[in-house]
Formats: structure tokens, sequence, C-alpha cells
């Protein structure tokens, strides 16, 4: 047994056990006879509630692999069939069939490659021709700029690029002073073999409650541990990267469940010639606790989010989010959509017969050839479809994003379109028509971020 514990040591918030087991007629976890399973078996913190099921083999790859492939199929709490099917192995860094997209120059050892298929498992077979439903390679680059080690992190979407990371460990002049961090540089993915645009990096590191001023604003609620992970957030805005948000990150034990306690803060930073915070006017603006447990219809395992005000005393909402193949009813049964389920709540708990909304998103590559995130809004029991949305991100482009308030040159936008209105099926008003995409949207609603001299960074959000 393996039990894992937060930062400080103090409070568990995982067991898992692993152990072997040979092939078993009938079981589709377990396959491939003459084959030695690895299992390994994620439960709760109160090591109760199994959350998770891996069933994990290994098998020859191609000649130009390096080492055995892994394969794991992924079992989630009261599922028959996988959820998921991850297939992972190593390949040099010249092997014929790495994507265009990735870093060419600079990369040390090999790179890591790992596919995951969330649709058509029953079908899916070892060497599958199939698409995975998303695939990331992980690599290291020697960067003469840096002058140091980069891991890049590039995760493909189908075959398109949809987002890129960049870590790596450097000094920097944080709001705390200086201190060596973590940086993790994030890049979005517009469309099919174009350069991810930076949108921002953040910087990663633990304090002590002891390091955070007096009378600034910025002490942690009195549950937080001793010691805790800070994670400061900033945005690429118009070539200057600026102050977005902080995050006070740590595990407490609350009703018997290790919860993930998030505290946001924000507001404006000031720094010096020297690039040295000289003045900050941060404040919370929101508490979120986070963990797993099963949804409401005890099907799923569930990230259950609690959402309270700035003081962490009065819960505002919380939701309960998963996974599962298609979306309400028979619909969208070809993909694997996310359903989150927000309910009210009486401001210490939430209201079990008070259901709010039911939300049914996936992804998809649209004809522009952009990554569109469609959402199915559906309100109270009776899952009434109220609204459509959908939302994705592109450079902004004067011609065709009129009215907007001169965003700078190579801003990226994040649109989203809204259908409230002819949305549901003519013969059954639970389900949605067909052709609700060729239907002309109700609104549209653009989102981006510029610096004004006076105010700093703002966020516009223009609806028309």
């Amino acid at each position: 047994m393996i039990e894992t514990y937060d930062p400080t040591g103090n409070t568990r918030i995982g067991v898992s056990r692993t152990w072997k087991e040979s092939y078993k007629e009938n079981n589709i976890f377990m396959p491939d006879r003459d084959t030695i399973y690895t299992v390994t078996e994620t439960k709760d913190v109160d090591d109760k509630l199994i959350l998770t099921t891996e069933y994990t083999e290994r098998v020859e790859g191609e000649s130009d692999f390096i080492g055995p492939v892994t394969i794991t199929r992924v079992k989630e709490v009261n599922m028959e069939e996988p959820s998921s099917i991850r297939e992972t192995y190593k390949v040099k860094p010249d092997y014929d069939k790495l994507p265009d997209d990735l870093v060419s120059a600079g990369i040390c050892g090999f790179i890591t490659i790992t596919k995951v298929w969330e649709t058509n498992l029953d079908t899916w077979t070892i060497n599958t021709t199939t698409i995975p439903t998303y695939t990331t390679y992980t690599y290291k680059v020697k960067d003469t700029t840096l002058n140091k080690i980069v891991t890049y992190t590039d995760t493909f979407y189908e075959n398109i690029l949809e987002s890129r990371q960049k870590s790596y460990y450097e000094t920097k002049n944080t709001v705390l002073g200086s201190r060596l961090v973590q940086v993790t540089e994030n890049y979005v993915g517009i469309g099919n073999n174009l350069t991810p645009i930076k949108e921002g990096e953040s910087w990663t590191y633990y304090i002590n409650k002891s390091d955070i001023p007096p009378n600034k604003n910025q002490e942690a609620l009195t549950d937080a541990p001793n010691s805790f992970k800070v994670t400061e957030n900033y945005l690429d805005v118009e070539g200057s990267s600026f102050f977005e948000s902080r995050y006070y990150a740590y595990y407490i034990k609350e009703q018997d469940k290790a919860k993930l306690v998030l505290e946001r803060f924000e507001g404006t930073i000031t720094r010096n010639s020297e690039d040295v915070v000289t003045d900050t006017n941060i404040f919370r603006v929101s508490v979120e606790k986070r963990y797993t447990d099963p949804d409401p219809s005890n099907v799923h395992a569930s990230t259950i989010t609690q959402t309270y005000d700035p003081d962490g005393t009065i819960l505002i909402s919380q939701s309960f989010t998963w996974k599962q193949p298609g979306g309400y009813d028979t619909e969208d049964s070809d993909k694997v959509v996310t359903v989150t389920q927000t309910y009210a709540t009486n401001g210490a708990t939430y209201e079990p017969n008070l259901l709010l909304t039911t939300e049914y998103s996936y992804k998809e590559i649209g004809s522009d050839n952009l990554f569109h995130t469609i959402t199915k809004v559906r309100e109270t029991k009776g899952l009434l479809l109220t609204s459509i949305r959908d939302t994705y991100k592109a450079v902004y482009d004067q011609a065709t994003m009129s009215g907007l308030d001169n965003p700078n040159t190579g801003s990226i936008i994040t649109i989203t379109k809204i259908w409230e209105i002819g949305i549901s099926d003519p013969g059954d008003a639970k389900k949605v028509d067909p052709n609700w995409l060729t239907k002309p949207y109700n609104s549209i609603i653009y989102t981006y971020k510029k610096h004004d001299s006076t105010l700093g960074l703002v966020t516009y959000t223009d609806t028309f």
C-alpha cells in the first residue's frame, strides 16, 4: 500500500495498492493471454471508495522504439468498461513519425509519447491505426537563450497542436522577493501548422506563513498549514508581462475528506527599474475546495468543487464534474463529454434537490481548423435545454472582429457564440435540433486583455 501525503506530511490525500494478475477469461481489462498485468487501485483518503483501477501491460513495440510499449486500461468507479486507454513509449529525436510542430533543434535524450483514446474503446486493439483523442510529447531541449535545459510538453488534440508548456527553474523577483521558482510558460495552438502563441507564464514556489508580510491583505486562511505552495500567474499582453493572479494551494482534512484548497488573489504590483517588486495591492477574491467523490447518482468518480466567498466561510456553489461517453440521453454518443452539475447551497452545504444546471461539453476541430468547445446547458432536474455555447480562441483579425476596442495586433481573442432560440428539436423539446449550428446565434462575446497606462491590465468583454 502507498499512502500519499501533502507536502507538509500531515494530511493523507490518497491511498493506492499495486499487485500483479494474469489473464482472466471474459475480462476486457486483461484480455491478452500469457500476459502478466500490473493492477493499481486508487482509493479515497479513507481507504474505502475505489476511484480508479488501472490495468497495465507491456508489449513489444516498433523496431524504432526505445524499450517496450506500456498499455494501460483505466476503469472508473462503477464502470464495467474502460474509460480510457493509454499507450506510452519512448523514441529517439530522429524518429520519422514525429509531427513537424515539435521543436527540432537541441533535443536532449529521448522523447516520451503518450497516446490516450477515450472513444470507440470497444474496438480498440494493440497497434490500432485509430487517431488518439490526445497525444502528448514530452522532451527536453537545450535552450541557448536561457542557457539551460527546458522540458517541453506538447499536447495534440487529434493531429493538431493544442498547447505547449515549457518548464524550467530560474531565480525570479517574486511578490515575496528574489526566489528560485519553477517557471512554466504556457502557449496555445492556433490552428494547424501555426506557431503556438504565448499566453503567459506561472512561477511556483513554497513559502512559510511567516514569509507573508503583515497588514498587506495577503495572509492565508487560518486553516492553512505552516508551509504551502504559491503560484504567481503573469499574462503576455502587447509584448509585455503583467501580473494576473496569485494562488495559495494546500490540503486540509475536512469532514473526513482531504480537500485541496485554492486561495485566489488579484490586484496590482509595482516594480522598479530593476524589476524588483516595491509595492503590492493584492487581495483575496475567492476560495475553492476540491476533492474526489462519487457524483450524486453514485455512478462516476467526480471532482467536487466548492466555491466560497473571499473569507472562505460562505459556500456559494458546489459542482460535480466527470467524463462520460456521450452527453444527455443518446446525444453526442461518439464523443467524450465532460459533465458538470452545479447545485444551490444554503451557505454551509449544498442542496441535493436544487440542481441549477447540467452542462455537457466536448471538444472538436471546426471547419476553421480551430479548437472549439461546445457546451449544451440544461437547467433544473428536468434537464430543460436552455442554451448552447461555442467557445474558441483566435488571433485578432480586424476584418472579421469589427467593433472591438482596438486589441493589439496578434492578441488572442476568446470568442463565445451563444444560441438560445430554436435549438430544440421540433419533435421533442428535450432533444437538440440536429441543425442547430446552421442557425444564427443570438449573441457573440469577445474577451481580450489590454494594458492601460493608468489602470494596468484590463479585461474587455464585448457583447454583440
